[in-house]
């Protein structure tokens, strides 16, 4: 008899539980890495690897969406009045 045949009937998977990914972000935040970029402003130079600087952000979904954000405000920010007008036409 396996050991967890109660769970293969419902083809149960643990890494997917919140219970899981709640456990890994307490472990990864106590893990602390300094931050390689130079001209980096948000992590002070430090980031836990709960919370990654945005220069080091993974592959996942939620890392790329949140780096396409980081790039999207840096691009308004840096618009002229001239840019913004142009916009408008198209």
């Amino acid at each position: 008899m396996p050991f967890n045949k109660k769970y293969q009937d419902k083809e149960y998977c643990y890494y997917a539980t919140y219970t899981y990914r709640d456990k890994l972000m307490k472990k990864l935040s106590r893990i602390w890495v300094k931050c390689s970029y130079e001209k980096c402003r948000d992590c002070g130079g430090k980031y836990n690897l709960a919370e990654p600087c945005i220069w080091h952000l993974s592959d996942s979904y939620d890392h790329q969406k949140r780096f396409k954000e980081f790039k999207r405000r840096r691009k308004a920010e840096t618009m002229t009045d001239d840019d913004k007008e142009q916009l408008g036409l198209y």
